[in-house]
């Protein structure tokens, strides 16, 4: 069958398109190597497609020679924002694969498994734990301790921008957030870990993406 969408931008599309691809390797049976996505243009989207597939658990390989910096601290900073503070369970479980929420990967299966097993959606994530499987209980106590480490910082997201009402008073709250959450220390430590191996060029890179994103939101703060 064919359908068409439309979508904001290449950010939803992308996140949009990744969530169908889980849908169908879990609900239809589709292997991982039978999906294809094809582009319009390989340089914008590559980007993208290097941001929100690993978090998906997406296997893929791009054709093409560009060389893209992989963080979890970017990463993670698409989800939030992207999310405009609704996170549906999606989002959460992508959030927790970019690492950023210093949960382990099997702990983040455990958690998706969890999620998936017994229908848990949006809002329901930010309650307690309590549904249980008789035959291979889950230890609920460890689960909710999960729980509580990925959505910490998007609950904080969530109530550090309830209030605004301006692009200004956004950028203003959402610098706030992101110095008080650890990220910017996060993305000078992993650039200093990197010079001191002699990784250049992608700590050249990380730095300059850490300074991109304090200039965009800076502009967004004096012109709005």
């Amino acid at each position: 069958s064919v359908c068409f969408n439309t979508y904001s931008d290449i950010y939803e599309e992308v996140r949009s398109t990744a969530a169908l691809i889980v849908k169908l390797c879990r609900k239809n049976g589709y292997r991982m190597k039978d999906i294809s996505v094809s582009v319009s243009d390989v340089n914008a989207y590559g980007t993208v497609i290097n941001d929100v597939f690993p978090a998906y658990g997406i296997p893929f390989f791009i054709d093409s020679r560009r060389k893209i910096a992989h963080s979890s601290h970017v990463r993670s900073l698409i989800f939030i924002i992207g999310s405009q503070a609704r996170f549906d369970e999606n989002d959460v479980i992508a959030f927790a694969k970019t690492g950023f929420s210093e949960v382990s990967y099997d702990d983040c299966c455990i958690f998706e498994n969890y999620i998936v097993q017994f229908g848990i959606r949006r809002k329901m994530l930010f309650k307690e734990f309590v549904l249980n499987d008789e035959t291979a209980p889950y230890d609920l106590e460890k689960l909710n301790c999960i729980r509580k480490k990925i959505l910490a910082p998007l609950e904080k997201y969530a109530d550090s921008v309830k209030n605004v009402s301006t692009v200004g008073e956004y950028a203003k709250a959402l610098y706030t957030y992101l110095e008080e959450i650890g990220f910017n220390d996060g993305i000078k430590s992993t650039v200093e870990q990197m010079r001191e191996v002699g990784d250049f060029e992608n700590a050249n890179i990380y730095a300059q993406i850490f300074n991109k994103i304090i200039s965009v939101i800076q502009s967004l703060y004096v012109f709005f």
